[in-house]
């Protein structure tokens, strides 16, 4: 099983928590974080339409700055089964 949990900073909580079988990583691998994260009503800020060139969808990923259009979820869960994931606005 694998997990991924939205840490909203500015609320200081957990804005949501998805779970994935692997299967469903590898039948999704093609699907960037951006668009899942909009799946589950979890608002991204964006104008370039998910070409990484607004740089506006950033998250953190391990204190590490990632734009979440940028990433794909086999890449996101390649070496952890668990990944949290921290929106500056939320």
């Amino acid at each position: 099983m694998y997990r991924l949990v939205i840490y909203g900073r500015a609320g200081q909580r957990e804005v949501k928590s998805i779970k994935f079988k692997k299967p469903e990583i590898a039948s999704n691998q093609t699907i960037n974080l951006m668009f899942l994260l909009h799946q589950h009503n979890i608002p991204i800020a964006s104008s370039c339409y998910a070409e990484g060139i607004c740089h506006k969808c950033v998250v953190s990923l391990n204190k590490k700055e990632i734009l979440s259009c940028q990433v794909n979820l086999q890449d996101l869960f390649k070496e952890k089964n668990f990944v949290k994931i921290e929106v500056g606005y939320l």
